[in-house]
């Protein structure tokens, strides 16, 4: 990973950058982009990824690819939202995975130690009085 400086509003600010698959993935100021022929934002915030990576169906996804290094949940347990349930280092950076509301693990798709693609699925939360 290289790290570069700018000015930016006269403020000096590093960014990393990672080519991956001829992908430019940047990390600025607590956001991530990948830059392919145009821009497209992937997470933002700080390294929390929580209501950001998940789909209407409970699904939380890989904000970037990288590497599980805790999973804090099992299959069928309770959570709350915002509890953390998987960390990850991306980027040489670690983002906690959190839960979007409170409900219960349906289904744990990531181990400690798997590296784990952009998008891939990794936990489904069932949110609490929902019935699927």
């Amino acid at each position: 990973m290289n790290s570069y400086f700018f000015t930016i509003h006269g403020e000096r600010v590093r960014a990393r950058a990672l080519m991956v698959d001829g992908e430019l993935w940047l990390h600025l100021d607590g956001r991530t982009w990948v830059l392919k022929e145009e821009v497209t934002q992937v997470a933002t915030g700080s390294h929390s990824m929580g209501a950001a990576n998940v789909d209407s169906t409970g699904e939380l996804l890989a904000p970037m690819p990288g590497k599980i290094l805790k999973v804090n949940a099992r299959a069928r347990e309770k959570v709350s939202s915002g509890q953390s349930l998987i960390v990850m280092e991306a980027m040489k950076m670690e983002y906690t995975i959190s839960a979007p509301f409170d409900g219960e693990v349906k289904e744990l798709l990531c181990r400690e130690g798997q590296q784990v693609e952009l998008n891939q699925k990794l936990i489904v939360v069932e949110e609490a009085g929902a019935r699927r």
